[in-house]
This record gives structure tokens, sequence and C-alpha cells, in this order.
């Protein structure tokens, strides 16, 4: 008994494979929702609500932190938090070599005290 040659590789089953799986993606490609999400007209032109009450900590490059451009001392720090509406706006600058502790310390004292919304103001470095 002797054993047939095989000449070639069969490929019609893959074929058959591959057009059954190109069949599917397009039909699947039909149910694909391609209409976007319409959005009502803004009300303000900047999409900020102006009723919004922003406050705003730097620290120097010595190290000060200053809330509204007024220096305020680490102890009393805690007790000027306290003051600022949860739902305002809270925005902190920080010079390039400012110490990295306070500005850890001005976060942590503000989560502490439940204020969520914190910007983080930042400058592109010009080259």
């Amino acid at each position: 008994m002797r054993l047939k040659k095989i000449e070639g590789i069969n490929i019609v089953p893959f074929v058959d494979i591959i057009l059954v799986l190109l069949v599917i993606v397009l039909m699947e490609a039909t149910f694909v929702k391609t209409d976007g999400i319409i959005l009502p007209p803004s009300m303000q032109g900047d999409g900020v609500s102006n009723t919004e009450k922003e406050v705003t900590f730097s620290i120097t490059q010595d190290g000060v932190i200053l809330l509204e451009n007024k220096p305020i001392a680490l102890d009393s720090l805690s007790n000027a938090i306290e003051q600022i509406d949860k739902t305002a706006s809270i925005s902190i600058q920080a010079d390039s070599r400012s110490a990295f502790e306070k500005f850890v310390f001005l976060i942590s004292a503000l989560k502490e005290k439940g204020l969520q919304n914190i910007n983080i103001i930042t400058e592109k470095k010009k080259e």
C-alpha cells in the first residue's frame, strides 16, 4: 500500500472561513450607531459658572504659602481652609523652585478638610 504524495495545500476551507468572518464583520458593522450625541446649547460663553467662588493658593520660591496673595502661617492654614466653601474651586500655583514638601502639605490639608475641586496651575516652559 502506497501513500499518495501531497503536492499542494488545500486552501478552500481557509477561504471559506475567511469569507464567513468577513460576512459576520460586515453585518455587525451595519448595527454600529454612527450618530453623534446631541447636546443642548450652552447658556454661558465660557462654560464656567460665575457664581462659583475661586480660592487661590500660591507657594513661593522661599516656601511661603499665600492665600489670595496674602502670606499665611502654617498653624493658621487649617483654620483658613475650614472657612472655604466645600464647593469652591481651589487653584494652586507654585514656583518651579519652591519646596515640594509645602505643596504636598497644602494638598493633604485641603483633602483632609474635604475639599475636592482642586486645580493646579502650570506654566509651559519656554524654550
